[in-house]
């Protein structure tokens, strides 16, 4: 599995390409402040990502996948922010998957980069699987 940090991707080498690629990472309900790789990328954004929990439009439930367009140096970075729901229980990722495989697909995209850090080797596995027509990077 290649694997690649999101901070390259967002601000390295490949950030040039980043109008094409589609970068997924997951949010907790109740997990604040954001950790792993959407904690860095919220940094990194100089907190986008928490004014957007803090207002409550994005909260981590389970299944909610939020599409967020973000304007950097002339260039838009899209994200996609999907809810895990709580960390405290475990929960089946089958209907997360089947909607993010329809929303990427009615996005159009046919590259994603999806941050690993939120996911077990299983889970992984399981959404190689689920989005096969998409060709995937994993973030760090």
């Amino acid at each position: 599995m290649n694997r690649i940090s999101a901070e390259e991707v967002l601000f390295g080498e490949q950030a040039e390409n980043a109008n094409n690629k589609l970068m997924v990472f997951s949010v907790y309900e109740d997990e604040r402040p954001l950790k792993r790789a959407v904690g860095l990328i919220d940094w990194r954004l100089k907190g986008h990502l928490s004014k957007l929990l803090l207002s409550g439009w994005v909260k981590g439930s389970l299944g909610e996948i939020t599409y967020v367009p973000v304007l950097r140096n002339e260039q838009v970075l899209h994200l996609l922010l999907i809810g895990l729901g709580a960390k405290s229980q475990e929960n089946t990722l089958k209907p997360v998957l089947k909607n993010l495989k329809h929303t990427i697909e009615n996005l159009k995209f046919k590259k994603a980069a999806i941050s690993s850090s939120s996911f077990s080797e299983t889970a992984l596995k399981d959404i190689q699987n689920e989005l096969s027509q998409i060709e995937i990077e994993w973030m760090t």
